[in-house]
Protein backbone atom coordinates (compact mmCIF):
# COMPACT_ATOMS: atom_id res chain seq x y z
CA UNK A 1 0.00 0.00 0.00
CA UNK A 2 2.73 2.60 0.91
CA UNK A 3 4.73 1.47 -2.22
CA UNK A 4 1.56 2.60 -4.49
CA UNK A 5 0.94 6.02 -3.08
CA UNK A 6 2.82 9.27 -4.64
CA UNK A 7 5.12 10.40 -1.16
CA UNK A 8 7.90 12.44 -0.41
CA UNK A 9 11.31 10.23 0.54
CA UNK A 10 11.38 11.31 3.96
CA UNK A 11 7.64 10.95 4.35
CA UNK A 12 7.98 6.93 2.80
CA UNK A 13 10.31 6.68 5.37
CA UNK A 14 8.27 7.46 8.43
CA UNK A 15 5.61 5.16 7.03
CA UNK A 16 8.10 2.36 6.44
CA UNK A 17 9.02 2.91 10.12
CA UNK A 18 6.21 3.24 11.68
CA UNK A 19 4.78 0.04 10.15
CA UNK A 20 8.20 -2.33 10.91
CA UNK A 21 8.00 -1.04 14.44
CA UNK A 22 4.75 -0.44 15.41
CA UNK A 23 2.11 -1.85 13.49
CA UNK A 24 3.41 -5.09 12.31
CA UNK A 25 4.67 -6.50 15.64
CA UNK A 26 1.10 -6.81 16.86
CA UNK A 27 -1.07 -6.89 14.04
CA UNK A 28 0.66 -8.24 10.99
CA UNK A 29 -0.50 -11.76 11.67
CA UNK A 30 -4.07 -10.28 11.16
CA UNK A 31 -5.83 -9.85 7.85
CA UNK A 32 -7.16 -6.28 7.58
CA UNK A 33 -10.62 -7.68 7.38
CA UNK A 34 -10.35 -9.25 10.73
CA UNK A 35 -9.22 -6.49 12.39
CA UNK A 36 -11.96 -4.82 15.33
CA UNK A 37 -12.40 -1.60 17.05
CA UNK A 38 -11.24 -3.76 20.37
CA UNK A 39 -8.14 -5.36 18.65
CA UNK A 40 -7.49 -1.62 17.49
CA UNK A 41 -7.73 0.24 20.74
CA UNK A 42 -5.91 -3.06 22.34
CA UNK A 43 -3.06 -2.49 19.88
CA UNK A 44 -3.25 1.37 20.23
CA UNK A 45 -2.97 0.95 24.25
CA UNK A 46 -0.16 -1.51 24.36
CA UNK A 47 1.76 1.53 22.78
CA UNK A 48 2.37 3.09 26.05
CA UNK A 49 1.82 7.02 26.90
CA UNK A 50 5.48 7.82 26.63
CA UNK A 51 5.89 9.00 22.95
CA UNK A 52 2.49 10.06 22.09
CA UNK A 53 3.25 12.07 18.59
CA UNK A 54 4.84 8.16 17.69
CA UNK A 55 1.81 6.48 18.61
CA UNK A 56 0.02 9.38 16.42
CA UNK A 57 1.71 8.55 13.35
CA UNK A 58 1.54 5.03 13.56
CA UNK A 59 -2.28 5.25 14.27
CA UNK A 60 -2.23 7.79 10.98
CA UNK A 61 -0.89 4.99 9.09
CA UNK A 62 -3.45 2.24 10.10
CA UNK A 63 -6.26 4.21 9.64
CA UNK A 64 -5.12 4.96 6.18
CA UNK A 65 -4.62 1.36 5.19
CA UNK A 66 -8.26 0.86 6.58
CA UNK A 67 -9.66 3.50 4.79
CA UNK A 68 -8.07 1.99 1.48
CA UNK A 69 -9.46 -1.30 2.66
CA UNK A 70 -12.57 0.38 2.85
CA UNK A 71 -12.65 2.13 -0.52
CA UNK A 72 -11.21 -1.01 -2.16
CA UNK A 73 -14.30 -2.94 -0.64
CA UNK A 74 -12.33 -5.48 1.28
CA UNK A 75 -14.05 -4.27 4.41
CA UNK A 76 -17.03 -2.69 5.44
CA UNK A 77 -15.94 -0.39 7.58
CA UNK A 78 -12.93 1.10 9.54
CA UNK A 79 -12.08 -0.08 12.78
CA UNK A 80 -10.00 2.45 13.57
CA UNK A 81 -12.49 4.88 15.62
CA UNK A 82 -10.54 5.73 18.33
CA UNK A 83 -11.02 9.39 19.23
CA UNK A 84 -8.29 12.26 19.14
CA UNK A 85 -5.72 9.36 18.47
CA UNK A 86 -4.31 11.03 15.66
CA UNK A 87 -4.19 14.26 17.13
CA UNK A 88 -2.53 13.93 20.70
CA UNK A 89 -2.12 17.18 23.20
CA UNK A 90 1.50 18.37 22.78
CA UNK A 91 2.74 17.68 25.91
CA UNK A 92 5.42 20.73 25.53
CA UNK A 93 4.20 24.02 25.49
CA UNK A 94 6.30 26.19 22.99
CA UNK A 95 8.99 29.16 24.84
CA UNK A 96 8.77 32.20 22.97
CA UNK A 97 11.43 34.96 24.01
CA UNK A 98 10.62 38.24 23.79
CA UNK A 99 12.02 40.76 21.22
CA UNK A 100 15.05 42.05 23.53
CA UNK A 101 15.39 38.31 24.59
CA UNK A 102 15.86 37.49 20.67
CA UNK A 103 18.14 40.56 20.08
CA UNK A 104 20.12 39.43 23.34
CA UNK A 105 20.96 35.67 21.57
CA UNK A 106 21.17 37.03 17.99
CA UNK A 107 24.13 39.13 19.94
CA UNK A 108 25.43 36.51 21.75
CA UNK A 109 26.53 34.29 18.52
CA UNK A 110 27.56 37.37 16.96
CA UNK A 111 30.55 38.06 19.27
CA UNK A 112 32.07 34.88 19.01
CA UNK A 113 33.82 34.40 16.00
CA UNK A 114 33.17 30.42 15.67
CA UNK A 115 29.07 31.30 15.87
CA UNK A 116 29.19 34.40 14.34
CA UNK A 117 27.67 33.35 11.16
CA UNK A 118 24.82 31.31 12.78
CA UNK A 119 23.20 35.42 13.78
CA UNK A 120 22.09 35.50 10.72
CA UNK A 121 20.28 31.92 10.85
CA UNK A 122 18.51 32.64 14.01
CA UNK A 123 17.16 36.57 12.64
CA UNK A 124 15.86 34.37 9.90
CA UNK A 125 14.32 31.84 11.74
CA UNK A 126 12.91 34.28 13.72
CA UNK A 127 11.47 37.31 11.75
CA UNK A 128 10.54 35.33 8.37
CA UNK A 129 9.34 31.83 10.16
CA UNK A 130 11.29 29.44 8.24
CA UNK A 131 11.53 26.06 9.62
CA UNK A 132 14.82 24.35 10.33
CA UNK A 133 15.45 22.30 7.37
CA UNK A 134 14.21 25.24 4.76
CA UNK A 135 16.87 27.60 6.60
CA UNK A 136 19.39 25.16 6.90
CA UNK A 137 19.36 24.56 3.02
CA UNK A 138 19.52 28.25 1.66
CA UNK A 139 21.46 29.32 -1.43
CA UNK A 140 22.49 33.16 -2.14
CA UNK A 141 20.12 32.54 -4.84
CA UNK A 142 17.35 32.26 -2.78
CA UNK A 143 17.45 36.19 -1.77
CA UNK A 144 17.60 39.09 -3.94
CA UNK A 145 19.72 41.18 -4.57
CA UNK A 146 18.55 43.69 -1.85
CA UNK A 147 17.34 40.95 0.49
CA UNK A 148 14.14 42.08 0.56
CA UNK A 149 12.68 38.40 -0.13
CA UNK A 150 13.58 35.25 0.83
CA UNK A 151 11.97 32.32 -1.81
CA UNK A 152 11.75 29.11 0.21
CA UNK A 153 11.99 26.67 -2.49
CA UNK A 154 13.24 23.83 -0.48
CA UNK A 155 14.11 22.14 2.36
CA UNK A 156 16.60 19.49 3.81
CA UNK A 157 16.22 16.53 6.26
CA UNK A 158 18.19 13.62 6.96
CA UNK A 159 17.00 9.94 7.84
CA UNK A 160 19.15 6.87 7.71
CA UNK A 161 22.27 8.35 6.76
CA UNK A 162 20.69 9.88 3.72
CA UNK A 163 20.56 13.62 3.08
CA UNK A 164 16.85 14.46 1.35
CA UNK A 165 16.46 17.57 -0.60
CA UNK A 166 12.79 18.22 -0.96
CA UNK A 167 9.94 20.96 -1.38
CA UNK A 168 9.04 22.51 1.69
CA UNK A 169 6.98 20.87 4.37
CA UNK A 170 3.57 22.52 2.99
CA UNK A 171 4.58 21.51 -0.62
CA UNK A 172 4.84 24.76 -2.51
CA UNK A 173 7.93 27.08 -3.15
CA UNK A 174 6.73 30.45 -1.05
CA UNK A 175 8.41 33.84 -0.99
CA UNK A 176 8.61 35.47 2.24
CA UNK A 177 9.11 39.24 2.52
CA UNK A 178 12.12 40.16 5.16
CA UNK A 179 11.13 42.71 7.85
CA UNK A 180 13.52 46.15 6.89
CA UNK A 181 15.58 45.16 10.29
CA UNK A 182 17.57 42.52 9.41
CA UNK A 183 17.96 43.19 6.03
CA UNK A 184 21.37 44.83 6.32
CA UNK A 185 22.50 41.91 8.63
CA UNK A 186 21.25 39.33 6.12
CA UNK A 187 23.49 41.54 3.51
CA UNK A 188 26.50 41.62 5.98
CA UNK A 189 26.14 38.01 6.34
CA UNK A 190 26.26 37.17 2.53
CA UNK A 191 29.49 39.76 2.45
CA UNK A 192 31.60 38.16 5.33
CA UNK A 193 30.17 34.16 5.16
CA UNK A 194 28.98 33.17 1.52
CA UNK A 195 31.03 32.19 -1.06
CA UNK A 196 29.84 34.13 -4.84
CA UNK A 197 28.41 31.20 -6.80
CA UNK A 198 24.38 31.64 -6.84
CA UNK A 199 24.18 27.89 -5.55
CA UNK A 200 26.58 28.90 -2.33
CA UNK A 201 24.96 28.04 0.54
CA UNK A 202 24.34 30.58 3.53
CA UNK A 203 25.17 28.42 5.89
CA UNK A 204 28.11 25.95 5.92
CA UNK A 205 28.83 23.04 8.57
CA UNK A 206 32.45 23.66 10.05
CA UNK A 207 33.54 20.47 10.21
CA UNK A 208 32.43 19.24 6.34
CA UNK A 209 29.55 17.83 5.43
CA UNK A 210 26.09 18.21 3.34
CA UNK A 211 24.48 20.67 6.07
CA UNK A 212 24.68 21.89 9.37
CA UNK A 213 23.25 19.04 11.50
CA UNK A 214 19.96 20.24 13.22
CA UNK A 215 21.22 18.41 16.72
CA UNK A 216 24.62 20.11 16.31
CA UNK A 217 23.35 23.12 15.95
CA UNK A 218 21.18 23.00 19.02
CA UNK A 219 23.55 21.54 21.38
CA UNK A 220 26.61 23.21 20.14
CA UNK A 221 25.34 26.58 19.06
CA UNK A 222 22.16 27.26 20.30
CA UNK A 223 21.96 25.99 23.51
CA UNK A 224 25.22 28.27 24.49
CA UNK A 225 23.64 31.43 23.31
CA UNK A 226 20.40 30.46 25.42
CA UNK A 227 22.33 29.83 28.23
CA UNK A 228 24.29 33.63 28.26
CA UNK A 229 20.75 35.18 28.60
CA UNK A 230 19.54 32.60 31.25
CA UNK A 231 16.97 31.12 28.54
CA UNK A 232 18.05 27.29 28.12
CA UNK A 233 14.39 26.47 28.46
CA UNK A 234 14.15 27.48 24.49
CA UNK A 235 14.16 24.76 21.73
CA UNK A 236 15.08 25.74 18.27
CA UNK A 237 11.73 25.19 16.89
CA UNK A 238 10.64 27.77 19.33
CA UNK A 239 12.27 30.81 16.83
CA UNK A 240 9.29 29.89 14.43
CA UNK A 241 7.15 30.20 17.34
CA UNK A 242 8.22 33.17 18.06
CA UNK A 243 7.94 34.21 14.06
CA UNK A 244 4.04 33.23 14.35
CA UNK A 245 3.28 35.31 17.79
CA UNK A 246 4.91 38.98 16.47
CA UNK A 247 3.21 37.99 13.19
CA UNK A 248 -0.21 37.66 14.44
CA UNK A 249 0.72 40.90 16.71
CA UNK A 250 0.39 42.83 13.08
CA UNK A 251 -1.37 40.90 10.74
CA UNK A 252 -4.99 38.92 10.91
CA UNK A 253 -5.36 35.39 10.98
CA UNK A 254 -5.15 34.54 7.21
CA UNK A 255 -2.02 36.95 6.97
CA UNK A 256 -0.16 35.15 9.63
CA UNK A 257 -1.43 31.73 8.52
CA UNK A 258 -0.03 32.94 4.72
CA UNK A 259 3.18 33.70 6.51
CA UNK A 260 4.27 30.81 8.30
CA UNK A 261 2.83 28.85 5.34
CA UNK A 262 0.14 26.97 7.02
CA UNK A 263 -2.62 24.92 5.42
CA UNK A 264 -4.39 23.57 7.85
CA UNK A 265 -8.15 23.10 7.93
CA UNK A 266 -8.38 24.28 11.53
CA UNK A 267 -7.54 27.54 10.55
CA UNK A 268 -9.31 27.36 7.31
CA UNK A 269 -6.68 29.55 5.08
CA UNK A 270 -5.93 28.72 1.83
CA UNK A 271 -2.16 28.88 1.46
CA UNK A 272 -0.59 31.80 -0.64
CA UNK A 273 2.63 31.07 -2.21
CA UNK A 274 3.30 34.39 -3.66
CA UNK A 275 4.28 38.05 -1.79
CA UNK A 276 1.53 40.25 -1.53
CA UNK A 277 1.27 43.99 -0.65
CA UNK A 278 -0.01 42.72 2.56
CA UNK A 279 2.68 40.73 3.03
CA UNK A 280 4.65 43.48 2.66
CA UNK A 281 3.06 45.81 5.11
CA UNK A 282 3.11 42.70 7.81
CA UNK A 283 6.79 43.08 7.62
CA UNK A 284 7.54 46.87 7.64
CA UNK A 285 5.12 46.28 10.45
CA UNK A 286 7.31 43.71 12.02
CA UNK A 287 10.30 46.28 12.19
CA UNK A 288 7.81 48.67 13.72
CA UNK A 289 7.14 46.55 16.44
CA UNK A 290 10.74 45.61 16.97
CA UNK A 291 11.63 49.44 17.09
CA UNK A 292 8.68 50.53 19.32
CA UNK A 293 9.86 47.05 21.91
CA UNK A 294 13.29 48.04 22.13
CA UNK A 295 12.43 51.87 22.38
CA UNK A 296 9.93 50.99 25.43
CA UNK A 297 12.71 49.30 26.96
CA UNK A 298 15.19 51.55 26.97
CA UNK A 299 12.85 54.50 28.20
CA UNK A 300 11.91 52.16 30.88
CA UNK A 301 15.99 51.30 31.72
CA UNK A 302 16.10 55.30 31.78
CA UNK A 303 12.99 56.07 33.87
CA UNK A 304 14.83 53.08 36.84
CA UNK A 305 18.32 55.24 36.61
CA UNK A 306 16.76 59.20 36.78
CA UNK A 307 14.58 57.73 39.68
CA UNK A 308 17.52 56.31 41.03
Amino acid sequence: MIGERNLKARTRIGYEASLANYIEPKLGKYAVRDLSPALVRSWFSGLGSAHPVRNAHAYGLLNMICNTAVRDGLVERNPCMIERASNPKTKRQAVVPTIPELEAIADALGSETKNARFRALVLISAWCGLRYGEVSELRRKDLDVECTVVTVARGVTHRSGKCMIDMPKDGKPAKVVIPPHIREDIKAHLAEHVAKPADSMLFTPARGGCHVNDRVFAKDVFKPALASIGREDMRVHDLRHFAGTMTARVGNLPETMARLRHSTMKASVIYQSQVSGRDIAVADALSVLRAETIAAQRDSSDLVLTNS
